[in-house]
């Protein structure tokens, strides 16, 4: 089950510019990518994930117990590449990213009620791939730091050729 509260949403690109903590241009959004290979490997290499994370806080008494905005409770999150099967054993998977998102009161806005929004640019210079050239899928994965289970929070495909 996804974390209440929490919208995620990730795009690939060619490359990202930013400039003293500011976007400046996105380049060359794509959802399909051509593989290279290399002394018997296979790799996609040289492009970013822009994840994009917005939190929202509550009014509902009753539901703020379970909200990580109004709690201030910190979240994990992993960024993970992973090939689409039917069989589980061919799902194989790569870590892409993994950090903490702590919510700093400076940074939370207020509207109707709290909202928190924040951005992550994951850079992969080189990334093989065991499963081959086929579909895979950019998972965003999200827990309490409290917790031990991650949820899958988002999923994006990526085809690779």
């Amino acid at each position: 089950m996804c974390m209440k509260y929490l919208n995620v949403t990730s795009n690939f690109y060619k490359s990202i510019i930013e400039e003293n903590n500011r976007y400046l241009s996105f380049n060359v959004p794509f959802v399909s990518i051509e593989a290279k290979e290399e002394n018997n490997s296979l790799f996609i290499e040289h492009f970013s994930i822009l994840t994009n994370f917005n939190f929202l806080g509550t009014n509902n008494e009753k539901q703020k117990k379970e909200n990580v905005l109004v709690n201030r409770e910190p979240i994990s999150v992993l960024i993970m590449l992973t090939k689409c099967s039917k069989n589980p054993e061919n799902r194989l998977g790569s870590p892409l990213d993994e950090f903490k998102i702590e919510f700093e009161n400076d940074n939370i806005e207020q509207a109707c009620f709290e909202f928190y929004n924040t951005s992550r640019i994951t850079n992969v210079d080189k990334i093989d791939l065991p499963a081959g050239r086929g579909n895979y899928v950019i998972k965003v994965l999200v827990k309490r730091c409290s917790s031990d289970d991650y949820t899958i929070q988002y999923m994006s495909k990526l085809i690779v050729t």
